[in-house]
C-alpha cells in the first residue's frame, strides 16, 4: 500500500497567521533579522503590478504599457512581504511600523539586500508559469 502525499495548506497558500521565514541581512556592519512571507501571493504581486504599471487606452479601446515603475513594484512587494522587522525608534521603544513610507526611507543596502531576496522569489513563480505564455505573446 503506498503511502499518500499530503499538501498542506501552510506550504502552498498565504497564510496571515505565519511569522513568516527568517533572513539575515548585514547592514551597516550589523546582522539584521527580517521575517519574510514563505512566497508571494497571487494577489499581492497583482496589487503590486496594478500600482507600478503605467498604462495608456487608446480610442480603440487597446492597452498600451507605458512602462513599470520598478521602485514602486518593489516597494509594494516588500510592503506586503515583510512580516516583521526588528526596528525601533530610539526615543520611544516603539516598534517601527512596516508601512510604504518606512520601506521608502530604509537604507539602500538594506533595502536592497532585501528586495533582491524578495524579487528572486517572484522572479522564481514566474518562471515557473513561462509555459502559460500565448502564441500571440512571442512575437
Amino acid at each position: 500500500m503506498s503511502e499518500q502525499e499530503n499538501f498542506y495548506f501552510d506550504e502552498f497558500f498565504d497564510d496571515e497567521d505565519d511569522p513568516g521565514v527568517p533572513v539575515e541581512l548585514d547592514i551597516k556592519g550589523r546582522k539584521v533579522t527580517i521575517y519574510i512571507a514563505r512566497g508571494v501571493s497571487f494577489h499581492d504581486k497583482q496589487a503590486a503590478k496594478k500600482q507600478a504599471v503605467r498604462m495608456k487606452v487608446h480610442p480603440d479601446g487597446k492597452i498600451s504599457i507605458l512602462g513599470i515603475d520598478e521602485e514602486t513594484f518593489a516597494v509594494e512587494v516588500l510592503a506586503r512581504t515583510i512580516k516583521s522587522w526588528p526596528f525601533k525608534y530610539r526615543q520611544s521603544g516603539k516598534t517601527v511600523p512596516i508601512t510604504k513610507d518606512t520601506i521608502r526611507k530604509f537604507l539602500s543596502d538594506g533595502a536592497e539586500q532585501l528586495q533582491a531576496i524578495v524579487l528572486n522569489m517572484v522572479q522564481k513563480q514566474e518562471e515557473a508559469l513561462d509555459f502559460f505564455e500565448s502564441p500571440s505573446e512571442e512575437g
